[in-house]
């Protein structure tokens, strides 16, 4: 299969997609992605090129095209550039988890490319770790795994779809600016006349994080492409490190790997009256109020809006069945993931919210609708207080109301208004997702095809979310056969062995500490 012709559509903005990229442009510390996968055994240069290069022709591989037209929407295109290979020095495994917190993300670019990174070491025990990590806008943090499990595999090239109808400027602002209008005035006298939908409207203003200045926010300078790599391929320029945005620009943040027993975690999470996903949410919320000192913090949860999914219902959660395996024969000490096994068998009600926004857009940003398949994000935003008091009942009771709050905009307006109204405007309307003290993400099962790269079986697999620094803590969950694989990460200078004892308290017993 070829590359993608350069410059090539691939689809406009969702209102998702937008506001994480505004998101990106106004904040010092914007939100990325990472995956990270942990091999058996070293990966030759030329198996890690291979993987560099299916990367940079996937949908990481996009850049936007700002319209001139009032009301018309931002377009993917394919990118003309990629960051080298960021290889590193030989690593202990001890210090695989402070190797991933310290990847180079200041330069990260989505907006002009590139705006994600491929970063490999060896492992002092003869394995190795491989990190992809990218800005929020270019995808969410389920989409990353299911990108890394399409990709990464070698012969496995999946073409990035193409929109399905390819409008014109002109067109497309014409659609937005009669789905607003029409929108917006049905709003506006459904709050005329329906004291819910006035319920409705207080109510999403009063879940709304606090705003905070944030005077060092600016949007980045575009990046100058130079091809400086023999494995670039024609269309596909490699781009140096960029000199006006120092590496250490972020300060690296406090953050543990952890494994638990996944079957034992379920049914303490049902005998308490909650269940897998709102247990998740009430410990992040803990650990959160520990860090803070504070009596309530707000807990943003992911909830995933994509067409196989009812976000809606997820709180009733599916009840889950741990593989029988060969995992149960591996040793928790060795961590050694099954060879090419499945995570077990598929589920029969819709998994947890999830999607490693871990910051996507607060309730009210993303439409109902499920979106198109070349959006980027497919992910809405649910807002849940916690206080130390609270029981798992209690948290699942809130989960349940916010989870129906996070599908859709409030009061009936139309979510597309934020992409015709000016940036000011719409930071007043839906305050930085970044805002939240405590993020909480489920990304549901890790890909069965991620169980192995060519013949090298994985030791370990995490997705989870880094930035912004103000943000208390980010909790981020993923299926792995039995267990789960909880990634903890909180704010800079949090000492380690405070963070290992709330995690030990609030999640643990752990199989393993990667």
């Amino acid at each position: 299969m070829s590359d993608r012709p350069v410059g090539r559509p691939m689809g406009r903005l969702t209102v998702v997609d937008d506001l994480l990229l505004r998101d990106h442009r106004r904040s010092s510390d914007p939100v990325v992605i990472q995956g990270i996968w942990v091999g058996d055994r070293a990966m030759s240069d030329l198996v890690v090129a291979g993987v560099h290069h299916r990367l940079a022709t996937s949908r990481l591989g996009y850049r936007v095209r700002t319209t001139g037209l009032p009301g018309a929407r931002r377009e993917w295109i394919a990118a003309d550039a990629r960051y080298p290979i960021d290889r590193t020095d030989p690593i202990d495994d001890r210090d695989l988890v402070r190797w991933a917190d310290s990847r180079p993300r200041a330069d990260l670019e989505p907006a002009a490319g590139p705006g994600w990174r491929l970063s490999v070491a060896d492992l002092a025990s003869g394995g190795c770790v491989l990190a992809v990590t990218c800005s929020h806008a270019l995808v969410d943090g389920r989409g990353l795994l299911r990108l890394l499990a399409e990709r990464v595999p070698a012969g496995r090239l999946v073409a990035v779809p193409d929109p399905v109808v390819a409008e014109t400027d002109a067109r497309d602002a014409l659609r937005q600016w009669a789905t607003v209008g029409y929108g917006t005035l049905r709003a506006i006298g459904g709050l005329v006349v329906s004291k819910r939908r006035r319920r409705q409207l207080r109510d999403y203003r009063a879940l709304q994080p606090p705003r905070a200045a944030d005077p060092a926010a600016a949007p980045t300078p575009m990046p100058t492409s130079t091809r400086t790599d023999a494995d670039a391929s024609p269309d596909v320029a490699v781009v140096g490190a960029r000199p006006d945005v120092p590496a250490t620009l972020h300060p690296t943040p406090a953050g543990l790997i952890v494994e638990i027993d996944r079957a034992r975690w379920d049914r303490l999470a049902r005998d308490g009256g909650g269940t897998p996903n709102t247990a998740f949410v009430r410990a992040a919320g803990r650990i959160g109020l520990a860090l803070s000192g504070r009596d309530l913090v707000t807990v943003g949860v992911a909830v995933d809006a994509r067409s196989d999914r009812r976000p809606a219902a997820t709180i009733d959660d599916r009840p889950t069945t741990p593989s029988r395996s060969s995992a149960a024969a591996d040793s928790p000490a060795a961590g050694r993931l099954p060879a090419n096994s499945p995570p077990g068998p598929a589920p029969a009600d819709p998994p947890p919210p999830g999607s490693i926004p871990t910051d996507a857009p607060p309730p009210g940003a993303a439409a109902a609708d499920s979106p198109p398949p070349t959006a980027a994000n497919a992910v809405a935003m649910a807002t849940v207080p916690v206080r130390l008091i609270d029981g798992q009942r209690t948290v699942r009771d809130r989960c349940r109301g916010a989870y129906r709050g996070a599908v859709a905009a409030p009061a009936g307006f139309p979510a597309e208004l934020v992409q015709v109204l000016p940036d000011p405007i719409v930071d007043r309307m839906v305050p930085s997702p970044g805002r939240y003290d405590v993020l909480c993400s489920n990304l549901g099962e890790a890909p069965a095809d991620l169980y192995a790269i060519g013949d090298i079986p994985a030791r370990g697999i995490a997705g989870r979310a880094l930035g912004p620094t103000g943000r208390w803590a980010s909790v981020f969950v993923l299926g792995v056969g039995e267990r789960y694989c909880v990634t903890v990460t909180a704010r800079p200078g949090t000492p380690t062995g405070t963070l290992t004892t709330l995690v030990d308290a609030e999640i643990g017993p752990a199989l393993r500490y990667w």
